[in-house]
């Protein structure tokens, strides 16, 4: 299966949680290869795994793909 979208930058960033504490994370930014919407994913450093990063990267692809109204696939 060809790419959907292509990583522009990760870089490691303090960032807040949903309680609004500090957190030491990875912030992944992406850019969708079909409309060129850009996006990124905030992934704690406690619990950064390449299957997690994976997974949520397909997530929130598809949040923007629904959004846009492109089909999935």
């Amino acid at each position: 299966m060809p790419a959907k979208y292509r990583i522009v930058s990760a870089r490691r960033m303090i960032t807040l949680d949903e309680r609004g504490q500090p957190v030491d994370a990875y912030r992944v930014e992406f850019t969708l290869l079909d409309t060129m919407a850009a996006s990124h994913i905030d992934i704690p450093v406690s619990i950064f795994t390449k299957e997690l990063r994976d997974k949520m990267l397909a997530s929130e692809v598809k949040r923007l793909e629904d959004m846009s109204g492109v089909p999935a696939g």
